[in-house]
């Protein structure tokens, strides 16, 4: 979804339901034209760390106009049901080029507690501003199943 100026609202009780019962709701206040073609994509794939249990995401995200994009994201996974993991990345600007397919990658911990192999819903946001507009947000949210790596 693509909006002006946008809100994120997590309900507590749907994530304890687990990732596929977790929700997540952005407030449209504006209609925003996106003058940027700003996409982003979550792999369907991800590592969890052996050395300190962080999860590593991924993604592409693509443009059509010259922009910096700023992307942020979250991991939340369940486990036994219901004890749930959550942690949350925040990259740097990447510059995107037009018609390119440009790599993003996001490292979450979960405080002292490990993420496990298994299923995890990752949300992920894209950010790019336009003096003239004003800012774009583009949302995407995937169930990615991490595996365990000695990397990390």
């Amino acid at each position: 979804m693509l909006c002006a100026v946008s809100a994120l609202t997590l309900s507590t009780a749907a994530i304890a339901a687990g990732p596929a019962a977790s929700a997540s709701t952005r407030a449209q206040v504006a209609p925003a034209a996106d003058p940027f073609g700003l996409a982003v994509t979550v792999a369907g794939d991800g590592t969890v760390s052996k050395v300190d249990g962080s999860a590593t995401v991924h993604g592409t995200f693509t443009c059509s106009e010259p922009i910096s994009v700023n992307i942020w994201g979250s991991v939340t996974e369940v486990v036994k049901g219901s004890h749930v993991l959550q942690g949350g990345f925040q990259l740097p600007a990447i510059s995107c080029i037009p018609g390119s397919s440009v790599p993003w990658s996001g490292t979450a911990a979960a405080g002292d507690t490990a993420f496990r192999n298994g299923d995890a819903e990752v949300h992920v946001t894209a950010n790019a501003y336009d003096p003239t507009t004003g800012s774009v947000y583009v949302d995407q949210s995937a169930v990615v199943k991490l595996t365990w790596t000695r990397i990390g």
